[in-house]
């Protein structure tokens, strides 16, 4: 079973029709890469997943789970926006285990889980350094380590720009299953 399966996703706006019969399955810890120009439907489709745009027609499903018509918060997804909003007074680590902290998860639990996204994105060596002293690439996947730990069901939308090539090679640690859309 896929843990992120699309079926014919539909989204319009009026009468203009921006995402056209999109299908799509992901296995769990796989990563997929969406490259397009501007207007043609990525950052839309990011959002359906997300559930911050409602879709016009089709299914999202996540491990097994039809969340089409769920809000955001029901979805347990992450999402890292372009500016990556990093806590500059915290360590890479300390941003990493913030949502877990909220969350209330046991020291141990958090320890595992910065360790796991910190191997998974080979920031290990960076876990003592504030974002200031990190480059584009590094805080990028530090916002991604931030999302995928702070997540238990490990689904994390990601909204990159073109011009960070990091963004694509993010994936490669994880994943030689990147698939450009």
């Amino acid at each position: 079973m896929s843990f992120l399966q699309i079926s014919h996703l539909r989204k319009s706006y009026g009468a203009l029709e921006i995402l056209k019969d999109i299908n799509l399955e992901i296995e769990e810890g796989g990563f997929l890469v969406l490259v397009g120009p501007s207007g043609c439907g990525k950052s839309t489709l990011l959002n359906t997943i997300a559930g911050l745009e409602p879709i016009t027609s089709g299914e999202i499903s996540i491990n097994g789970r039809n969340v089409a018509g769920l809000p955001p918060s029901k979805r347990d997804i992450a999402m890292v926006f372009q500016s990556y909003a990093l806590y500059p007074n915290m360590t890479v680590a300390g941003n990493i285990a913030f949502g877990m902290e909220i969350r209330k998860v046991p020291k141990e639990e958090r320890e595992k889980a910065i360790a796991g996204v910190a191997e998974m994105l080979q920031i290990g060596h960076l876990l003592d350094r504030k974002p200031s002293q990190l480059s584009g690439g590094q805080r990028q996947r530090v916002a991604m380590g931030r999302a995928g730990a702070t997540r238990r069901s490990s689904c994390s939308t990601s909204r990159c720009p073109i011009s960070m090539p990091s963004c694509a090679s993010t994936c490669a640690p994880r994943s030689s299953a990147c698939m450009p859309a």
